[in-house]
């Protein structure tokens, strides 16, 4: 309703609200304005921080997937080699069957030792178990005499090799008689002072 009425007065009162021009200095001062502003266009710096950003998602991106690949690409070439390996290393009974019968013992000595110190109390002793790295590290170089082994069946890495398992037999019967004197040690100082 009051549209309506509006919308009559401006229809009937058209020619006054047309009778009224800009003055013509004023379109002149507004082109004087833009030919004085001809300065280079400005380039706002969060634009060129979000084109950055959407470089480096898209690098990122981009390493992520190359890693994902070469690790599927790494992890086939794992398996297939562990295949080969499977497949092709002999059994050392085949190779040298007194070894294999060397390391069956060792292995078995050596293990009921192990789990003879696992059962030790090491904190009630204050001891460490310092004996693991060194029988790691023995058990390591086992492994890569055994490949030699297989590459070369010489008669000095089998001496090696048997070397090695009696290494760790010893350093593991050298623990247990330290564990034995603590404790003789710490017995004595309880009878002492019982």
């Amino acid at each position: 309703m009051k549209n309506d009425e509006i919308e009559k007065f401006i229809y009937q009162n058209r020619d006054a609200f047309d009778s009224e021009e800009p003055p013509a200095e004023l379109w002149e001062r507004i082109q004087q304005k833009m030919k004085a502003n001809n300065s280079p266009r400005v380039v706002r710096f969060y634009s060129f921080r979000r084109v950055a950003a959407a470089i480096i998602m898209m690098l990122l991106g981009s390493l992520a997937t190359w890693l994902v690949y070469e690790n599927d690409e790494l992890r086939k070439h794992i398996a297939s080699v562990k295949t080969f390996t499977r497949q092709k290393a002999p059994d050392l009974a085949q190779i040298v069957p007194e070894l294999a019968e060397a390391e069956a013992f060792y292995t078995q000595q050596i293990q009921l030792k192990a789990l003879e110190l696992s059962r030790q109390d090491w904190a009630a002793l204050s001891m460490e178990k310092d004996y693991e790295i060194e029988l790691n590290r023995l058990a390591a170089a086992y492994e890569e005499l055994k490949a030699d082994l297989y590459q070369t069946g010489s008669e000095q890495v089998i001496g090696a090799m048997i070397q090695n398992l009696q290494y760790r037999m010893e350093l593991l019967n050298q623990q247990l008689q330290i564990i034995k004197k603590l404790q003789q040690q710490k017995w004595q100082k309880h009878d002492k002072v019982s």
